[in-house]
């Protein structure tokens, strides 16, 4: 589908993952992780091209067992599809993660992780709204201290700092980069929820409201 079919696509806002409403949609969420890591700027996310059938077949593992971890309570999945006219295919625009560990002496963390937005459909504030709605979810979880990782030069890491997320260090030499081999720097941001500015009005007054919409 070209750029300019996309554009005409209407959107559904940010929506959480539920297994028993959305376990069709693997191959969709497949199909953008596919997307994004053979597409310019060629974004690390775990899997490297050519995308060859057995690729295909463990990325669409990979999936699953992120499915299986929001049934433990652990994963939580932000995503936003298309709105497909009768014969159309579902697919999955945009995407983000939250994970939730179980841990007695750091309840209110969260990590934020798989951040994805399909090349089609950049530009349309795709990614700034699941990361409100991740942000939302985090804090109706108890998750008030985030958590993530990008590689230098990411999409991800604009929009990052500019809802207030701060970075704290830089791992050179970090992951293998697709688009040339060579191996990149990976900068570590957090974001205190509770005391974010920001917070006050996109993600605090309105969490309540956003999150229920999504039931």
């Amino acid at each position: 589908m070209s750029s300019s079919s996309s554009s005409q696509l209407e959107l559904s806002p940010p929506l959480l993952f539920t297994p028993s409403r959305h376990q069709s949609l693997l191959p969709a969420f497949a199909s953008l992780h596919i997307s994004c890591i053979t597409s310019p700027p060629n974004p690390i996310l775990t899997f490297l091209p050519p995308v060859t059938p057995a690729k295909t077949k463990e990325i669409d593992t990979w999936w699953q067992g992120r499915f299986n971890e929001v049934l433990e309570g652990t994963r939580h999945i932000l995503f936003v599809a298309t709105l497909p006219k009768e014969g159309e295919e579902i697919r999955i625009a945009g995407v983000c993660m939250l994970s939730t560990p179980k841990s007695e002496t750091g309840p209110h963390r969260g990590f934020v992780e798989k951040f994805m937005v399909d090349p089609e459909f950049r530009g349309r504030g795709v990614g700034t709204g699941i990361m409100r709605m991740v942000e939302a979810v985090a804090l109706e979880k108890g998750a008030w201290l985030l958590m993530l990782d990008t590689d230098v030069g990411s999409l991800g890491e604009g929009i990052y700092r500019r809802m207030g997320y701060i970075e704290y260090g830089r791992i050179p030499e970090y992951d293998v980069w697709s688009k040339t081999g060579e191996l990149k720097t990976e900068i570590f941001f957090y974001k205190k929820l509770a005391q974010s500015e920001e917070g006050k009005e996109s993600v605090t007054g309105r969490k309540k409201q956003d999150v229920n919409e999504l039931r």
